[in-house]
């Protein structure tokens, strides 16, 4: 988990979809393994105002980092997976 947050991506060209919805999980879940909300914290902090301020008009996301299977579609289905956590 320190490597995650040591990690976070502050630019919206860095993130990768699929890696993103996993991490989203893996910070939230860790408030009740670990028994404190810090990796959550950091994670929110990290991405909720980039999440909001790179959706398009449609309700998509753009192009970020590509990672093999990626397609309007399913890039807005993961990240609306992730949105689930918040």
């Amino acid at each position: 988990m320190n490597w995650i947050e040591d990690n976070l991506y502050s630019e919206w060209e860095n993130i990768d979809s699929y890696e993103f919805s996993h991490t989203s999980k893996a910070c939230l879940k860790s408030k009740s393994y670990l028994g404190n909300d810090r990796y959550w914290e950091s994670f929110k902090k990290s991405y909720s105002d980039l999440i909001l301020e790179n959706q398009k008009n449609d309700g998509s996301w753009p192009t970020a980092k590509n990672f093999h299977g990626d397609s309007d579609i399913f890039r807005t289905a993961l990240m609306i997976d992730a949105l689930l956590t918040f």
